[in-house]
């Protein structure tokens, strides 16, 4: 399929956009590991991110140009590098929320 991420004729299971997501998953997780992560206050660097990836898909499917793997790949990549951080954030807010009313908890069974 044209969609798909293909190399030397081995094919992957998902299109070159997922595949772009993917890695810029992994590529933000690894920048993340090594240095603090830059804080945002709102979601809209997400949606930023996701404005390139969406006009590629309403232009390609409207037929202004065609499909073109790399276009997608590259929208992918910015989308994912922005989406982990904002699941990072999640994560971290989540396990500290816990982690704080369990302390508080703790701390009211000792009173």
């Amino acid at each position: 399929d044209l969609k798909l991420f293909c190399v030397d004729g081995a094919c992957t299971l998902v299109c070159s956009r997922c595949i772009g997501i993917y890695a810029g998953f992994v590529l933000s997780a690894a920048v993340i590991l090594f240095n603090s992560p830059v804080k945002f206050k709102d979601i809209n660097l997400l949606i930023y991110s996701a404005v390139p990836m969406m006009l590629d898909v309403v232009f390609t499917s409207i037929g202004a140009y065609n499909y073109s793997p790399l276009v997608a790949s590259f929208t992918g990549l910015v989308f994912g590098y922005a989406a982990f951080y904002y699941f990072y954030k999640g994560l971290f807010q989540f396990f500290a929320v816990r982690r704080g009313s369990r302390h508080n908890e703790e701390h009211k069974e000792s009173f």
